[in-house]
């Protein structure tokens, strides 16, 4: 299993992502959030093919799909971290942070 912590930034929503695989392919997520769009959204992707979903390409992506439907905001670093999370789950990349510095100069 695998645990991705994702702090949104400056809407101070935290969101705790872990993914459990299931088969060769299938992933269980299980998703907490305190942003309401990424809570909805996280009812609607519980089971995913993390073979294909990591294979598409971010554009034909599933969760993205469900995230934006659902109003994520356009910058939000969730949908990257839930792809972290599958990734690591079936053995396709190792477990590594991620860091975004953000400034104003």
């Amino acid at each position: 299993m695998s645990y991705v912590k994702v702090y949104a930034g400056i809407c101070g929503f935290i969101t705790e992502i872990r993914a459990e695989r299931m088969d060769e392919t299938n992933v269980k997520l299980e998703i907490k959030s305190d942003c309401p769009v990424i809570a909805k959204a996280a009812e609607k992707i519980k089971v995913i093919n993390g073979v294909r979903e990591t294979g598409k390409g971010l554009a034909n992506s599933e969760v993205v799909r469900v995230l934006a439907g659902c109003g994520m905001h356009t910058a939000c670093p969730v949908p990257c971290g839930i792809m972290k999370a599958i990734e690591v789950a079936l053995d396709l990349a190792l477990p590594s942070d991620v860091k975004i510095e953000v400034k104003n100069q």
